[in-house]
């Protein structure tokens, strides 16, 4: 049997401003709330009714779940920037980011045969600054030079986690915040170019 799916919405708002403070400062706030469609995977695998017939009498069926929600990232950011010179450029920019309705499986007790299903039940946090210093092309020679601290907790980094741990481990993990797989501490980025005239 198949139903009518009524039309589902979401509101975004976004804020931002930015502010001279000098001829050569500038200070930005961005505030806003983001939404990101679930991985389609997480929404219409393995929904065929035969499929699903076959898969739970497996007992260990993962079903789709075309009524999870989208993920829901809510950012703030501070940034300010400074002209030293004509030609160099400093930023600093300070960020944090509370990111709801993760994708996780979960068990649905049933008859005959339980199976998982996605839900949205796991959230995320990421914070950190950023910092930027830039030479923009002067003399034949451009330099940039990026600085990234990250810290991201959350209570699980794959929608697939707690399937692994409660089915092939038989264990049951605490649903705390932890340290996630993308918790890159700390990154560097420079690049240095080059601009030779066409008689060199």
């Amino acid at each position: 049997n198949t139903i009518k799916s009524s039309a589902e919405y979401k509101i975004s708002p976004r804020l931002g401003f930015s502010l001279p403070v000098t001829d050569r400062m500038k200070l930005r706030f961005n505030y806003g709330q983001y939404f990101q469609l679930p991985a389609l995977d997480n929404l219409y695998g393995c929904t065929d009714t035969s499929v699903v017939r076959m898969l739970i009498s497996r007992g260990n069926a993962r079903i789709g779940n075309v009524l999870i929600e989208p993920e829901k990232t809510v950012l703030y950011e501070l940034g300010i920037e400074n002209q030293f010179t004509e030609d160099v450029v400093f930023g600093f920019t300070a960020y944090f980011k509370d990111i709801f309705d993760l994708n996780q499986t979960r068990e649905v007790v049933a008859m005959p045969y339980t199976y998982y299903q996605f839900q949205n039940v796991d959230y995320g946090n990421v914070k950190g600054f950023e910092v930027n210093l830039q030479k923009r092309m002067s003399n034949m020679w451009a330099f940039a030079l990026n600085y990234t601290l990250q810290f991201a907790k959350g209570t699980a980094a794959d929608a697939v986690e707690w399937y692994s741990d409660h089915y092939y481990y038989q264990i049951e993990v605490p649903v705390i915040d932890y340290w996630l797989d993308f918790d890159v501490r700390h990154t560097l980025n420079a690049n240095w170019d080059i601009d030779l005239p066409a008689d060199f």
